[in-house]
């Protein structure tokens, strides 16, 4: 056989067996020199540092695509949220004036109550018959019952009423103070 063979290899597996048989000198690169030393890094260790590199590089993208991605849905969670709470404030805002129109309707009522019971006081009583003063006792009574009923302790402390000086007869129903009766009901 000859030695010329060895130099070049022509089939597949002379060219295998060439490249498992040479020396690692064969395989380093001398690119790098420090101190004036050649020091010489094999392909391998190369390919792996590339490759650490470009999952480095991988990962950082996607880092940044995730950031993107988490910032895209804290935003679109902040634009439901903020049309969530309008959707509340504009609920206990139709809340709020329905309510509002509910104590408006039944200050109304308190104010007319009121004045008829004022002028329920003001007829001198000697000069009315008996039947007609039945009449209006009965009447003020019921007015003094629905007034009692519309003027709950929750509807006196809502409008700033203090309840506490109002004063309660045996049946538990307040008693209006003196003169109460229009100009004292809160208008709005």
């Amino acid at each position: 056989m000859t030695s010329t063979s060895s130099n070049s290899p022509t089939s597949l597996p002379t060219t295998i067996a060439f490249i498992l048989n040479r020396t690692t000198d064969d395989y380093f690169c001398s690119f790098c020199t420090t101190n004036q030393e050649n020091i010489s890094i094999p392909i391998w260790i190369m390919s792996v540092i590339f490759l650490i590199f470009v999952l480095l590089l991988k990962w950082l993208i996607q880092g940044f695509m995730d950031v993107e991605t988490c910032h895209q849905k804290i935003s679109t969670l902040e634009h439901e949220n903020i049309a969530r709470w309008r959707l509340l404030e504009d609920e206990r805002k139709q809340s709020w004036v329905e309510t509002y129109q509910q104590d408006a309707a039944r200050m109304v009522k308190i104010r007319d109550l009121a004045a008829s019971i004022n002028t329920a006081f003001e007829v001198p009583y000697d000069t009315v018959d008996f039947e007609e003063g039945y009449a209006k006792a009965a009447t003020f009574i019921h007015e003094m019952n629905q007034l009692h009923d519309l003027m709950d302790e929750e509807f006196l402390e809502k409008y700033c009423v203090d309840s506490s000086r109002l004063e309660k007869n045996a049946d538990g129903i307040y008693i209006p103070p003196p003169k109460f009766g229009p100009k004292h009901i809160p208008r709005f």
